[in-house]
C-alpha cells in the first residue's frame, strides 16, 4: 500500500483551471476545453439561424411589436443614465 494521500476535489479542479490572484482572494478562473469552445460557438450559430427562421417578432402585430420597441427603448434610456 502506498501512503500518499489521494488528491482532494479543490486540488484535482486547481490541475484543471488557471489560478487567478487580485489584492484579495485567490480565485479560480475556468478555461474553456478547444471541444468545449468549438461546441459553443455551433450551439450559438445554430440558435442565430433558428431565430432568423422563425423570425418570432416579425410575426406578432403592428401594434404589439411597436409597443415592445417603446418599452426597450424605454430601458434603455434608463440604463444610459445609470
Amino acid at each position: 500500500m502506498s501512503s500518499a494521500p489521494t488528491p482532494t476535489a479543490r486540488e484535482r479542479t486547481a490541475s484543471r483551471c488557471c489560478v487567478a490572484q487580485t489584492d484579495r482572494p485567490i480565485y479560480a478562473v475556468w478555461m474553456a476545453s478547444t471541444k468545449q469552445r468549438a461546441a459553443a460557438k455551433k450551439n450559438i450559430k445554430k440558435a442565430a439561424d433558428a431565430a432568423k427562421k422563425k423570425r418570432t417578432i416579425a410575426k406578432l402585430p403592428k401594434k404589439t411589436r411597436t409597443s415592445l420597441g417603446k418599452q426597450i427603448n424605454r430601458v434603455k434610456r434608463e440604463n444610459v443614465g445609470a
